[in-house]
């Protein structure tokens, strides 16, 4: 596997998919209800986490997604783009596009990893590839970022979106700052960099969310092809 596509997996998945908490709400509607005027103008932290638990009551939402992992040793970004699916409780479906096909499935307890171009599928339990710290709860109940959370809002201030800095109160994939853009409008996810330890950056960049239609069940189930390469995940 590519060891930089983890790495950005791990901080997006991790945080997208807080949002698909366990609450039920129809999908159609959550699309399209308006967002409160006070949560719209409102500038304060709690109005701007409110509006995030607003905008993802859906049931399942879809997003392309852009990709960028600096390695400054060698002086290249590494960049890669693809679609996300995500569905309540813990399912999504990853799906690399480019520079290679990649695909990162999990029906909410199995993960599987499928490499196309060698055959090559990482079978684990989704909440041990997660980590043991608790960060699987946290996947179920997106009211824990008040708690799991130090957050605060950051620079730059600007009129299309917010910006928010998190930082895990708890050890957690190895990450130690987040930072949040979120169009002011909508209250989509614009992009998440993230930080671990040692300082390295991870971007991603959503776009074209999608709450509609109800995603399939389908979509997070993954049948091992004949004679693929199965490889446990530790």
């Amino acid at each position: 596997m590519k060891n930089s596509y983890v790495s950005g997996l791990l901080t997006a998945l991790f945080l997208v998919v807080l949002f698909c908490s366990p609450g039920r709400l129809n999908a159609e509607a959550a699309s399209t209800a308006p967002i409160p005027e006070n949560q719209k103008k409102g500038a304060s932290l709690d109005a701007i986490i409110d509006g995030l638990e607003h905008r993802y009551k859906a049931d399942s939402f879809s997003a392309l997604f852009y990709q960028e992992s600096p390695l400054p040793d060698i002086q290249i970004t590494e960049k890669a783009q693809g679609k996300a699916f995500f569905k309540r409780p813990g399912k999504f479906r990853w799906s690399y596009e480019t520079p290679d096909v990649l695909d990162y499935i999990s029906n909410g307890d199995i993960l599987w990893i499928h490499s196309p171009a060698d055959n090559n599928v990482w079978i684990g339990h989704a909440g041990d590839f997660f980590g043991k710290e608790g960060s699987a709860a946290v996947l179920t109940d997106i009211k824990q970022i008040r708690t799991r959370f130090h957050v605060a809002l950051a620079e730059p201030f600007d009129e299309l979106s917010y910006h928010l800095k998190l930082k895990p109160k708890n050890s957690v994939l190895g990450v130690n700052d987040i930072d949040l853009s979120i169009d002011r409008k909508t209250f989509d996810i614009l992009k998440i960099i993230s930080f671990n330890m040692n300082g390295e950056e991870t971007r991603v960049m959503f776009r074209d969310m999608n709450f509609n239609p109800l995603a399939d069940d389908s979509l997070f189930n993954f049948t091992v092809p004949e004679n693929a390469i199965v490889i446990p995940l530790d």
